[in-house]
């Protein structure tokens, strides 16, 4: 349940762009011809083939999470109703359907033990213009957002709601993660709980990303039955950064270092 709830959370963002999620295969020979394709650091992305490797090149990579693995348990199409559901949310966000020049999504990466589940997935959008970026990017931070947000997220837990098991939405929350050097920033915590007997378990949506240039980057995590850590979070959200600045060059922070999973408020795994 948590790569599917993590996913279709995570789509309501992309439907806001216009978009359905879109998750790689395996890298392939044509694939790597369009990394070397890329522009630039500072170069504007002119063709799909440079905007598609450009978004590949940002997205999370299962070198930067060692000890994850790859959760293959959702790829593909959602069911009629998430779509239904996703057509709702774009209208209720005056969303545009402009397509966006190029755009790639990483693997859900995951780790479990016994009850404690995390997940992280990201998405890269290269739009057409800085300036369709930055619409996107607004309308992500809007505070329509929020109620729109609340709307889809609600009716994707209640699909989910079967066989005796409840699931509903507690609160959702809005930040603004840190995020020097970019044209802004979003970030929303949806906080949510199952319940199944009488037993109930919190899990956590966080939903972050950036503008920079023709990039809008979007982290997705998912904590069971406590938050993705927070400072591994922020490990990540930073290298996406330094990714987008230097177009895709960014290693594993400046020590190199996996960002760790144990700590004060963190999943001891």
């Amino acid at each position: 349940m948590a790569t599917t709830l993590l996913l279709l959370a995570a789509s309501l963002l992309v439907a806001a762009c216009g978009k359905s999620a879109q998750l790689p295969s395996k890298p392939s020979a044509h694939a790597k011809a369009e990394h070397k394709s890329a522009p630039a650091h500072g170069a504007r992305a002119t063709t799909k083939a440079q905007a598609i490797a450009l978004a590949k090149a940002l997205n999370l990579r299962a070198s930067d999470l060692p000890g994850f693995h790859l959760d293959t348990e959702r790829e593909g199409a959602g069911s009629h109703s998430e779509k239904a559901l996703e057509r709702k949310a774009r209208a209720c966000m005056g969303a545009k359907e402009v397509a966006p020049l190029g755009e790639a999504g990483s693997h859900t990466f995951e780790r479990k033990a016994q009850i404690f589940s995390v997940s992280v997935s990201s998405s890269v959008e290269i739009a057409n213009t800085p300036a369709q970026a930055q619409a996107e990017l607004e309308l992500i931070r809007s505070s329509r957002a929020r109620g729109c947000l609340k709307e889809f997220v609600g009716k994707l837990l209640a699909l989910q709601s079967k066989d005796g098991t409840s699931i509903k939405i507690v609160s959702i929350a809005k930040g603004d993660p840190p995020a020097p050097g970019t044209s802004g920033s979003f970030g929303w915590r949806i906080t949510a709980k199952a319940s199944l007997h009488g037993v109930q378990l919190p899990f956590y949506f966080d939903l972050l990303g950036f503008g920079y240039g023709q990039a809008l980057v979007s982290v997705f995590s998912f904590g069971l039955p406590v938050p993705f850590p927070p400072k591994a979070e922020s490990e990540l959200f930073s290298l996406l950064i330094e990714r987008a600045k230097t177009g895709g060059g960014g290693k594993l922070g400046k020590s190199g270092k996996a960002p760790q999973l144990s700590g004060p408020r963190q999943v001891q795994i």
